[in-house]
């Protein structure tokens, strides 16, 4: 399929016949990053992105554009020449048959995962969840005065869903598998010798 170019500044625009650009998985491992800090942006928003004007519903959507990220990741690997088999399986509540509790197959294909803000619930039993993320572009941190600590206090709200039975922060889920997926990807792309897999 044919695409423009943009000349450089100050330059006529041009029109070249660019072609398809080759998918890999590699640039499916960002889609999911993307998808990721956008859900994360809208969290700490608290406030819907789009016109569409429904912070629920855009949550729901980004949460099933990151899980068929996450899919895409292991099935391009697959057809790059990986057998991911032994990693989907090791995380059947994303990767299973949607008739089998799989999320990705169940909120895309049968039936859409709601998605709802709330308070802060802890995680369940001893279970601590400690992810450090950077904070998103779409929503600037407050500005700080150098050599003063300001101290703001302010409700916190989380996205949940409910996986098998229970309600999980749907941001934390996210989140982790993605780290879980970005270093098996690095970690087959470097027995392969692939350099293509810098860490995203």
């Amino acid at each position: 399929m044919a695409g423009c170019v943009a000349a450089s500044r100050g330059s006529p625009h041009r029109c070249e016949n660019v072609g398809p650009r080759q998918m890999s998985s590699r640039r499916k491992l960002q889609e999911a990053a993307f998808f990721i800090e956008l859900l994360h942006a809208l969290q700490e928003r608290g406030d819907s992105l789009t016109h569409l004007g429904d912070l629920d519903a855009e949550a729901s959507f980004l949460y099933a554009a990151i899980l068929n990220a996450f899919y895409s990741v292991v099935e391009i690997m697959r057809v790059e020449g990986h057998d991911t088999r032994s990693f989907k399986t090791a995380h059947p509540v994303i990767y299973a048959d949607g008739s089998k509790g799989g999320e990705r197959a169940k909120t895309v294909h049968i039936s859409h995962t709601e998605v709802d803000l709330a308070g802060y619930e802890p995680p369940p039993g001893n279970e601590v969840n400690f992810i450090f993320r950077q904070h998103p572009k779409l929503v600037p941190p407050p500005a700080r005065v150098p050599g003063r600590v300001d101290l703001v206090f302010r409700p916190e709200y989380y996205f949940h869903v409910s996986l098998l039975g229970r309600r999980v922060n749907a941001l934390d889920f996210c989140q982790s598998h993605y780290f879980k997926l970005r270093d098996y990807h690095a970690a087959m792309k470097a027995v392969s010798g692939d350099e293509s897999a810098e860490q995203v």
